[in-house]
This record gives C-alpha cells, structure tokens and sequence, in this order.
C-alpha cells in the first residue's frame, strides 16, 4: 500500500466549475485506482420577445459527478509524473425548468410550464494526468479527460463529448514517499 491521496479541487466540465474531493489508492508504484465526487450547479435564464408575446426560461441544474478511474503511471518514479486515465463517470442531475409565455395581443394571458427530471448520465472517460510531488506528503495535481456518454441518444447535445479538467492539490494520509 503506498498511500491515499485527497484533496480539494475546482473541475471545469463545460463552463462550470465545481468543488470536487478526490482519493487515489495505490496498487503498485505504476497502477492505482481514483475517485472523485464533485458538485456542480449551473442556472440559465433566457428571455425572448417578438410582437405580441414574450417567453421567459428560468433552468437550474444540480448536479452530483462521479468519476472512477484506473491511472496507469508512465514514469512513477519521477518528481513529475505522467499518467494514462481510463474509467467511467457517473453524473446524476436534478433540472428544474421553467418556461413562461406572457402574450399581450387581445386578450393578456400567461401560460407556465415546469419541466422537473432527473436522470442519470454515464460516460467512457479517458485522458491524461500530471502529478508534481513538491514534498513527500504535498503534490500540485492536474488531469484532463475527456468522456462519450453511454447509454440510448435522444437528442443532439447527448451526442457531444463531455470534457472535465482538475487542477488542485493532492496530501498523502499513507507513507510519505
């Protein structure tokens, strides 16, 4: 066992950036197993007028993102360190939206729609990782990946990549190497 690794990060997936918690276990001095949780809360107001009606969105997105990863070291024994990253990420989200037409031609009327879903989304996930180890116990960290989702496709933004970077620092709670 060579030590666990966590530390406090911001995640940019998207334009997003979130808190994220990570922990890394060691299976050898090449191979060891990552995972992370992240928190992530997007909102999006839209407004659009033409003659006679006006249409309001108001959409927040919480989201929970999961990755777990396999990290193969390229050279583990080095102050700076290259990694491959595979695995899968797990996103679970909770939309809230709401859609408001007012029309002001005749008669005033308003009309409201609330969509609420949450679904659970899962990519394939592979990418690149670097490690600075400044101590024995501290080391600057920064990954990239980037992740196809899996799953049925029903509409077109599903088709597209989802793209995650960390960057942050990592303290070893196991023994100092």
């Amino acid at each position: 066992m060579s030590g666990y690794y966590i530390g406090a990060n911001t995640s940019v997936d998207g334009i997003r950036f979130a808190p994220t918690l990570h922990a890394t276990y060691d299976l050898s001095p090449r191979v060891a197993l990552r995972g992370s949780v992240a928190y992530q809360r997007s909102r999006q107001d839209r407004e659009e007028s033409s003659a006679g009606q006006q249409f309001v969105q108001h959409k927040v997105v919480h989201s929970t993102v999961v990755p777990l990863q396999l990290q193969v070291a390229l050279n583990p024994a080095q102050k700076f360190r290259a990694a491959l990253l595979g695995g899968l990420t797990l996103r679970y989200s909770d939309i809230n939206d709401r859609q408001t037409y007012y029309y002001s031609s005749g008669l005033p009327s308003t009309s409201s729609q609330d969509q609420v879903e949450q679904r659970l989304d899962v990519f394939l996930a592979g990418g690149l990782g670097c490690r600075y180890q400044a101590t024995p116990r501290w080391s600057a960290l920064a990954d990239g990946t980037v992740g196809l989702r899996l799953g049925s496709k029903t509409v077109y933004y599903e088709l597209l990549p989802s793209a995650m970077l960390l960057v942050g620092v990592g303290y070893s709670l196991g023994r100092p190497e």
